[in-house]
């Protein structure tokens, strides 16, 4: 598989994580499920954004410094602030991963919705920019 095939494969998962996952477990209360969902939307959006730009992406949960790196090498265009909000997202949630995963902590219905926000956001942001 080629970067492209990998980077539209896993904008395709973020989507349907989105759309169908993140609802879902909304709907049955399951907040910890929404966040760690969320967490994934942002990792995969990510990574199909680094493999759309001819990198490997790192097998670690947050790869927003790689994100960072290509855009300024690049000259992508990304307002700073966006650059530094889904910097900030992705840390952010990465380590909420594990605590979600592994019913370490609970979660209220407002941090899952500003979860899923988040994901949202940088799902819009960066698909926006995946040729």
């Amino acid at each position: 598989m080629n970067n492209k095939e990998s980077s539209k494969e896993l904008l395709e998962e973020a989507k349907l994580i989105l759309r169908k996952d993140i609802p879902s477990a909304e709907g049955a209360g399951n907040y910890r499920l929404m966040v760690r969902r969320s967490q994934e939307v942002v990792e995969l959006i990510i990574k199909a954004f680094i493999k759309a730009s001819g990198y490997e992406y790192p097998k670690v949960h947050d790869p927003a410094p790689l994100l960072t790196k290509i855009c300024l090498e690049r000259g992508v265009d990304l307002a700073s602030t966006s650059l530094q909000i889904i910097q900030n997202i992705s840390s952010a949630l990465a380590e909420e991963r594990a605590p979600a995963f592994y019913a370490e902590r609970s979660y209220s219905a407002d941090e899952a919705q500003e979860a899923r926000k988040n994901a949202e956001f940088v799902y819009k942001t960066l698909a926006s920019l995946i040729k």
